[in-house]
């Protein structure tokens, strides 16, 4: 399972936690290009599990660029398919410009 996997490239740590009908990952590093699949394969894992409500935690997260705001729209979008919701939580100043200058923070947060 991708959780706890440190990214060989450059620092990326996403851990999993569950609570009942929710799960909850906290990612903290970066998310780029050369740690993105780390994030997707920690998304994917806890939408296997047919949770409804999923919650990533970005309060330690210091980057975000397009590949990780690919990541999430995607995520976001698969599990509103399955009738679910991901949400993010806690996002950096700078990660939170980010995602408001792209378009999608109120997707993503609200």
């Amino acid at each position: 399972m991708p959780a706890d996997q440190p990214s060989a490239r450059t620092s990326l740590t996403v851990t999993l936690e569950r609570n009942g009908a929710a799960v909850r990952l906290v990612a903290t590093g970066e998310v780029d290009a050369s740690t993105v699949q780390l994030l997707r394969d920690s998304l994917n894992a806890a939408l296997a599990d047919g949770v409804p409500t999923v919650i990533l935690d970005l309060a330690g997260v210091r980057y975000l660029d397009s590949a990780g705001v690919g990541a999430l729209v995607q995520a976001h979008n698969g599990t509103t398919a399955r009738g679910g919701r991901l949400t993010v939580a806690n996002p950096q100043p700078m990660v939170h410009r980010v995602l408001e200058v792209v378009g999608v923070l109120a997707l993503l947060t609200g």
